[in-house]
Order: structure tokens, then C-alpha cells, then sequence
């Protein structure tokens, strides 16, 4: 059954994939993984985004070319590959009928298929996201240190592709602590169901803050350049509401609020 998602997930994010030329997002994703890593990283600092995601664009590009089908391919298997790691990461926390039914509302999530498309950093983020939940329920469950250290890996790569793995993290972190707080004791006092050991998760913690100060100076500057003028719009009282109705697949604008029936179904 999970191959069949996969498979439909896969048909999902390639059809139609070259029928549109690139927009100007997607340009200026072009034109900040320039031709080497160095330029790259160069045109990065002006912008407001971390530089993983263009330097992987900058090699598949260099390896592939710059044809719209060819650039958009890494969303496309980032798209994919998300799936089966929502299943697995929904398994392992409540059980198998619930992973399934996660990876079938990410196959055709009209959102995750958008960005999985595009010439942009999403679908890196989504899959980032995904691979450290990975590794932290892997190490909550089985305490092993392997998992720290892939998790370390992954979190750091997270932020490396997009800042919003900081909000990520902080879920985690409140989770972890949550957990902890509740979990009944022993007699000898030992926190029982709770194999991910605090002190580990601090060191984790430590280790991703570390690998990743070598950018926080540009991280900086570039929170400095977004302060005097920005395109995000402000926000507003009906801006979450409408932020959640557009994750959950709904409609987006023309259509509004007038959601159609079959979707409100599903």
C-alpha cells in the first residue's frame, strides 16, 4: 500500500512539471546558486535565505543543466521521499493505520505538490523537517548514540535550508521537555517510557548550535536588511485562519472562503 502512495506521489509531482517557463522566485534561485560554490555563497548573503539549498541547485545544475525540468527535479525527489518518512515517522509514533493515512494526505496535499515543482527551497525544508523527526523518535525509542548524531546532521542541514527549522526545533524541544515532565516515575525515581536521555539531547542541542554559528554573523545581516522593507504582507486577525485553510489543501484565492464541498468532505 505505502508503494502505491509513493507511486501516486510520484505521478503527482511530475506531471505537468516542464509545462511552465521558471517565475521570478525561481530565477533568482537560479541566479543565487550561481555557477560555483563560492559565488554562491557570495549572492546568498544578500539575500535572506541560508545556502544550502543553492549550493546543492548549483551542482545538480552543473551536472544537469538549467532546462525548467532538470532545475525542478531535487523538489521533485525531496517531494517524494517525504512521503514514505511521514509514514515511517507516523508509524513509529501511532502506529501503522496512522502513518498511512499521514502519507496519503501528503501525496496529495496540493500544497506540499505546489512547492514540490518549484525552483525553491519548500520541499527541502518539508523533507529536513521530516528526516530530523526521524532521528529524534529513532533515539527517543532506542536511546542508541547513532541517532544523536544523525539527528545532529539533519537538524543542522535543516537550518542550513530554510530558517523556519528553527520553529521545528523549539516544537521539539517543548515536546522532549513535556514528555519528560510527564512520564511517571519508579521507586527509584527513573523517568519510566523516556529512553531519549536529557543530558544527550542537551549535548544535541550544543553540537547543532555549534555547527551552525559560523553563519549566524550573515544571519544577522541579514535580519537587518528585512527590518527597513520587506514583501511580506502584515499580519492580521484572519491571517492564521487563512494560513491553516490554504495548508489544509483548501482553495486559495479566487476562490476565497467559498471552499468547495468535496474538499470540506475530505
Amino acid at each position: 500500500m505505502l508503494g502505491a502512495i509513493v507511486a501516486v506521489a510520484a505521478g503527482l509531482r511530475f506531471y505537468g512539471l516542464a509545462n511552465q517557463s521558471l517565475w521570478g522566485d525561481e530565477i533568482a534561485s537560479v541566479f543565487l546558486a550561481g555557477s560555483s560554490l563560492s559565488e554562491s555563497l557570495g549572492r546568498v548573503q544578500l539575500d535572506v535565505h541560508p545556502p544550502l539549498y543553492f549550493y546543492l541547485l548549483s551542482l545538480w545544475s552543473g551536472l544537469f543543466g538549467n532546462s525548467e525540468f532538470a532545475l525542478r527535479m531535487p523538489s521533485v525527489l525531496a517531494g517524494i521521499l517525504a512521503v514514505p518518512l511521514t509514514y515511517r515517522v507516523g508509524r513509529r509514533l501511532f502506529g501503522e493505520r496512522a502513518g498511512l493515512a499521514a502519507a496519503v494526505l501528503l501525496c496529495v496535499s496540493t500544497v506540499e505538490i505546489y512547492y514540490s515543482q518549484e525552483v525553491r527551497s519548500y520541499a527541502f525544508l518539508v523533507l529536513g523537517g521530516l528526516l530530523s523527526m526521524d532521528a529524534l523518535t529513532a533515539g527517543w525509542a532506542s536511546g542508541r548514540r547513532r541517532y544523536f548524531v544523525y539527528y545532529v546532521l539533519v537538524t543542522t542541514g535543516l537550518l542550513y535550508v530554510h530558517y523556519f527549522g528553527f520553529l521545528l526545533l523549539l516544537a521539539q524541544a517543548a515536546g522532549l521537555g513535556l514528555v519528560w515532565l510527564t512520564a511517571p516515575r519508579t521507586p527509584e525515581g527513573v523517568r519510566e517510557k523516556f529512553a531519549f536521555p536529557l543530558g544527550a539531547a542537551a549535548v544535541a542541542l550544543g553540537a547543532i548550535a555549534l555547527l551552525f554559528l559560523p553563519w549566524i554573523p550573515v544571519l544577522q545581516a541579514q535580519f537587518q536588511s528585512t527590518g527597513s522593507s520587506f514583501w511580506i504582507e502584515e499580519v492580521k486577525s484572519l491571517t492564521p485562519l487563512r494560513t491553516l485553510a490554504i495548508f489544509a489543501s483548501f482553495q486559495q484565492p479566487p476562490w476565497g472562503w467559498l471552499v468547495p464541498w468535496s474538499q470540506i468532505a475530505w
